[in-house]
């Protein structure tokens, strides 16, 4: 079998699920994708050796479910799960990885992952992980779910405090900071407002102080981070010679 996409004649409405394989070794990619062709209901239709390829592919295909090995060349281990739920909404994500490693998870969950199995699993253990994720079920070791709960839960406590915070910003000051996470200097934002140098600046450091960090930088990853970067309003594009934070 190549690397590539392959033929959807017969995966088509047989109620066959429609498998992409991502992972940078040609061995592994030939052992699973033989041993899950043994699995009733499963059928594999592609295979990646990077995310790149990956990406494209599963815009390309649409599989109902990718799997994902962590260690992609190239790729950030959480990252190209978010840029998969991007290109390709409608596919179920399923993390493969070496060992059970808490950060990769959270990272990917986060990025809208729907499962993690790790390369000790059975070929019996993948497919099923490959069935649960497909009808919807989060599939995660059973060691690492406590310390995901309670990170989730501690994540959703962050949103919330952001979100208070961010409540106390004045419009002015909500657009702004959004400014600041396109990168945006003082000049860049009096610009766009179409306000005085001296009022941006004034702007912003409310916003520092309302936020509760010490620079814009920080200010701008606050929202980020915390998932709240969406609830701010839209701006302008700042110009390319405009596009630079000062901490």
């Amino acid at each position: 079998m190549t690397d590539s996409a392959r033929s959807l004649n017969g995966t088509q409405g047989s109620g066959c699920i429609s498998v992409l394989l991502a992972n940078s070794h040609r061995l592994v990619r030939e052992l699973v994708v033989n041993g899950l062709e043994l699995e009733p209901g499963i059928c594999v239709i592609g295979t990646a050796a990077t995310a790149d390829e990956a990406l494209a592919m599963a815009a390309r295909i649409a599989p109902d479910v990718v799997i994902l090995s962590v260690g992609l060349a190239g790729a950030d281990p959480t990252q190209t799960a978010c840029k998969l739920r991007s290109t390709s909404s409608a596919s179920r994500v399923l993390v493969l990885a070496e060992d059970e490693d808490q950060s990769v998870l959270t990272g990917n969950i986060r990025c809208g992952a729907n499962g993690y199995i790790t390369t000790g699993c059975s070929m019996a253990e993948l497919a099923a992980a490959v069935r649960a994720v497909h009808e919807g079920t989060m599939h995660v070791p059973t060691p690492m779910l406590g310390p995901l709960i309670s990170t989730l839960i501690g994540d959703s406590r962050e949103q919330r405090e952001a979100r208070r915070r961010l409540s106390r910003l004045t419009q002015r000051e909500r657009e702004a900071l959004a400014l600041l996470v396109k990168g945006a200097s003082t000049d860049g934002i009096a610009a766009a407002l179409v306000i005085s140098p001296d009022t941006a600046r004034s702007h912003v450091q409310h916003v520092l102080s309302k936020l509760g960090v010490h620079s814009r930088l920080e200010a701008a990853a606050y929202v980020v981070e915390r998932g709240v970067v969406e609830e701010l309003p839209e701006v302008p594009d700042v110009p390319a010679r405009r596009a630079r934070a000062h901490a």
